[in-house]
């Protein structure tokens, strides 16, 4: 699922734990006991996890084909997983507790505003205020330049993390940064949309 499409599945996550789907099937059974005379052997155990991996990614309905399969898609799968994890398990990535009166709403293309910036960045060398700049002369994403600085602002301590699997993602020699710039470009580029993701 590309970042783009990210929004639903963060009020989902944001929502109260009795809205998670339960692990089930492989991913409620712990691993074997090992022991020196017992247990599984090493190529066993690391068929299981295997197994279990692509479990999760059925799990969250991300499509496990790409996450083995290597390429830039690969890239997008492996992050779209570590979101999942970390917005339903760690609760520095989870919304604040609500208070009362009217919920506060984020905008659904707060996540692509992010990964724009983020495109910008790390392949044109933009400051954020200037690929801010940029997105809106575009109109890539709506609203004026001040509102759109407002809503990065605000959004991103949310997708930092992101950012920390990027740079990882990068310096990963089957990947690399121009594998990463591909698959983040194909992910927010749109249907044959010409943007300034298809520079010339």
């Amino acid at each position: 699922m590309p970042y783009y499409k990210l929004a639903a599945e963060q009020r989902k996550a944001s929502s109260s734990k009795s809205d998670k789907k339960a692990y089930a099937g492989i991913l409620a059974e712990p691993m074997p006991k090992c022991t020196a005379l017992t247990g599984p052997t090493g190529e066993e155990i690391d068929a299981l996890i295997d197994s279990k991996f692509k479990a999760l990614f059925a799990h969250y309905e991300i499509d496990r084909a790409e996450a083995f399969a290597g390429g830039p898609k690969m890239v997008v799968a492996w992050a779209d997983l570590a979101w999942h994890l970390a917005r339903e398990h760690v609760p520095g990535f989870s919304g604040p507790p609500r208070r009362p009166g009217r919920p506060a709403t984020r905008k659904s293309d707060d996540v692509t505003l992010f990964m724009h910036v983020e495109l910008l960045k790390r392949r044109d060398g933009l400051s954020e205020r200037k690929a801010i700049k940029e997105i809106h002369s575009q109109n890539l994403v709506s609203g004026t330049e001040e509102v759109l600085l407002k809503r990065y602002n605000r959004a991103k301590p949310q997708f930092l993390f992101m950012s920390v699997v990027f740079d990882n993602v990068t310096d990963h020699p089957r990947i690399g940064k121009d594998g990463f710039l591909c698959a983040l470009e194909d992910a927010l580029s749109g249907d044959e949309k010409e943007t300034i993701l298809s520079p010339d």
